[in-house]
This record gives structure tokens, C-alpha cells and sequence, in this order.
């Protein structure tokens, strides 16, 4: 494990290969165990879930969680050029 700047703590790929011997209900029972998170009232999926490609095994990674507000009108007054930097971009 390494820490990043913002001092959060990143897993690294050992570790990630640690936890693809696992399956996602014993990774989430270990982590439902050391925080403070209520399982029965938040943690939960409703819908049906299936692996449609079974045949890939398990998989570990890292995600990224954005948040998209494009008619925001607050990002417009802030950078009146952005759209024609994006599209310079693009």
C-alpha cells in the first residue's frame, strides 16, 4: 500500500492481486466488518445482477467517480472559454 498525496491510501498491484482470489460478497463482508456503515439500511442492490462473461474470471481494478454538470451555469461564469478550449481539445 502507498499513500498519495491527499494522503489517501492506494492499494498496489500486489495487493489488487491478493484480492482477485476473493469473490465480492467475502471482500464485501470483510469491508462491511471494518466500517461504519449500516449493511442493512444503505449497502444494498435491489436489481438482479449477472455475469454475463463468466468465462473472464475475476477481475480487480480501480475505479474513478466523476460528476458531470453540464448546465451547471456557475462553470460558464467561471471559464467563459471553456467550450471552445474543449472543442480545441477534441
Amino acid at each position: 500500500m502507498t499513500r498519495d498525496k491527499g494522503n489517501d491510501v492506494r492499494l498496489g498491484h500486489t495487493e489488487l492481486l491478493e484480492l482477485k482470489r476473493w469473490n465480492t460478497p467475502t471482500i464485501y463482508n470483510g469491508w462491511e466488518q471494518i466500517t461504519t456503515r449500516d449493511g442493512a439500511r444503505e449497502c444494498f442492490n435491489l436489481e438482479v445482477c449477472r455475469d454475463f462473461m463468466p468465462q473472464m474470471g475475476p477481475m480487480v481494478g480501480r475505479a474513478v467517480t466523476v460528476v458531470v454538470e453540464p448546465s451547471n451555469p456557475e462553470h460558464v461564469q467561471t471559464n467563459r472559454e471553456a467550450w471552445s478550449e474543449y472543442r480545441r481539445y477534441v
